[in-house]
C-alpha cells in the first residue's frame, strides 16, 4: 500500500482518543515518510486536551471535546469557513 505512487502527497487523518502510545521509532519513520512523499498530517483528537505526542505528529490537531451535532459544526468547520 505505501509503495504505491497514488499514495505520494496523501493527505491522511487521524481520529484517535489519545490513549495509544507511538514509540520514538514510529514518530520518526512517520516524519522521514512524511517529508519523502510529501503527506500531509491532520489529527482529530475526541475528548480533552490532545497530548503532546499527538501535536509532535502534526500541528494541525483539532480538539473535539464533544460529539454533539451542534458542537462538532464549530469545531470542524470553524478552520474551513475562516479561511
Amino acid at each position: 500500500l505505501d509503495s504505491e505512487p497514488t499514495y505520494e502527497r496523501a493527505d491522511v487523518v487521524l481520529i484517535t482518543d489519545g490513549e495509544a502510545e507511538l514509540s520514538a521509532e514510529f514518530m520518526g519513520e512517520w516524519a522521514r515518510r512524511s517529508k519523502r512523499d510529501g503527506l500531509s498530517t491532520y489529527a482529530v483528537h475526541i475528548g480533552g486536551h490532545a497530548p503532546p505526542v499527538l501535536r509532535a505528529l502534526t500541528a494541525d490537531v483539532i480538539e473535539l471535546k464533544s460529539l454533539l451535532p451542534e458542537a462538532l459544526d464549530a469545531a470542524l468547520f470553524a478552520r474551513i469557513t475562516d479561511a
